[in-house]
């Protein structure tokens, strides 16, 4: 689900909550306000309470006690303890009433109108009316009541006057709830139209500068990240879309910054690349003069140098094999002279070797001969001396042929 969506449903929702809130406090007030179904039923138990049970701050029942003892002495105990109760009754709620809320004319109708004809009656009652009846006396009893009754008929007219002093504060207040309660309404359904309005105006305002701004901004997003062209709405707003705004913008040029840097790298490795293939073609064909000339960025500085410094290391290297390689070959044809000139002097040397072998083998066959002819006899002893003299000469040729031959073969 969209955000715009979301919160078109939110704004819903709080609308319909609104208006549920709406009718059930309109509910609530009808069913609670002055006139309505609860206050009628609250009224209508106090007026049956009214009607059934004597009210206290009204001294009528006071009044048919004082007259059952008039008229019945004998049951003047029990008349009197009556008596005792409603007059502590009474007292209680003239006070209540004294001491309540009620505007000041009517209090002071309860302290002027009400209460001082009951202080006279209950004063004739109880000290006149009772202690005539429990003395019997009978004309005392009803002097007394007859002041008594007095009393309760100017009672009895005040209480009158302040009920309708009361029914007419009643009809006041019931007809100031009535303008009150319709005022408190008409001023809930005006806050209830306000609040949806402001609801709905909120969501306007938050879908024409938030939610739609942020789906362009969007799809601004999606068509960069694809590669494509897009401009970038907002950038002059100061709240938090334009900042939104303007970051996008800085991550777009720094996007495109790293989009050159990698593709003038490119272009400068391909350069590189094809540079250092023409030199190494040349180098494969044989022609050790290239260079790299080009002008490298400076990361690549010391690629150029170290090649560079490579070929110009390996053409001195080639350099000294060529010169290296004549030298040798004058070398070499000197050998070969001198290798003719040693294959002479060796034939000679194996001949002069021969011939010193032919001596030696005379030497050794005279020797014999001389050997034998001495053990012949001394008589054979000069022609031995003979022979061996032979030999030695013999042997004396045989070592300057050896001599002759080293001093042909040289060591």
């Amino acid at each position: 689900m969209t955000i715009s969506r979301l919160v078109r449903n939110g704004a819903i929702a709080i609308s319909c909550a609104i208006a549920l809130t709406g009718l059930v406090a309109a509910w609530g007030i009808a069913k609670v306000r002055v006139g309505g179904p609860l206050q009628i039923d609250i009224d209508r138990s106090g007026e049956l309470i009214a009607d059934i049970l004597p009210p206290p701050a009204y001294i009528i029942e006071a009044y048919l006690s004082a007259s059952l003892i008039v008229v019945q002495p004998g049951d003047v105990a029990r008349q009197e303890a009556r008596l005792k109760t409603l007059r502590k009754d009474y007292d209680s709620r003239i006070a209540y009433w004294k001491a309540s809320g009620l505007p000041d004319d009517m209090r002071r109708q309860v302290a002027r109108d009400v209460d001082p004809p009951a202080r006279r009656f209950w004063s004739s009652v109880e000290q006149g009316l009772l202690p005539a009846a429990r003395a019997g006396d009978a004309t005392a009893v009803r002097r007394h009541f007859a002041a008594a009754a007095e009393a309760y008929q100017q009672h009895r007219d005040a209480v009158d006057a302040l009920v309708r002093a009361a029914n007419a504060y009643r009809a006041e207040v019931t007809e100031t709830a009535d303008a009150t309660l319709l005022t408190v309404s008409v001023m809930l359904a005006i806050f209830a139209v306000a609040v949806v309005a402001l609801v709905c105006a909120a969501v306007l305002v938050i879908r024409h500068r938030a939610i739609v701004p942020l789906a362009r901004i969007a799809g601004t997003t999606e068509a960069l990240a694809e590669g494509r062209d897009a401009a970038i709405e907002g950038l002059d707003r100061t709240d938090e879309i334009g900042t939104l705004a303007r970051a996008i913008a800085s991550f777009c040029r720094a996007a495109q910054s790293s989009h050159e840097r990698d593709k003038a790298n490119a272009e400068n490795k391909m350069r590189i690349a094809q540079t250092l293939a023409d030199i190494l073609g040349k180098m494969a064909e044989g022609d050790l003069r290239n260079r790299v000339d080009a002008d490298l960025p400076p990361e690549y500085h010391a690629v150029g140098t170290n090649l560079n410094h490579a070929v110009g290391n390996l053409r001195s290297m080639v350099q000294t094999v060529i010169e290296s390689a004549g030298t040798i070959s004058s070398a070499a044809t000197q050998i070969a002279g001198a290798s003719a000139s040693l294959a002479g002097r060796t034939e000679a040397s194996a001949a002069a070797v021969e011939q010193v072998s032919s001596a030696v083998a005379e030497v050794d066959r005279h020797s014999r001969t001389a050997l034998t002819v001495a053990h012949d006899g001394t008589a054979r002893a000069g022609d031995a001396r003979s022979a061996v003299g032979r030999g030695r000469d013999l042997a004396r040729a045989a070592a300057q042929a050896w001599n002759n031959a080293l001093t042909v073969a040289p060591p």
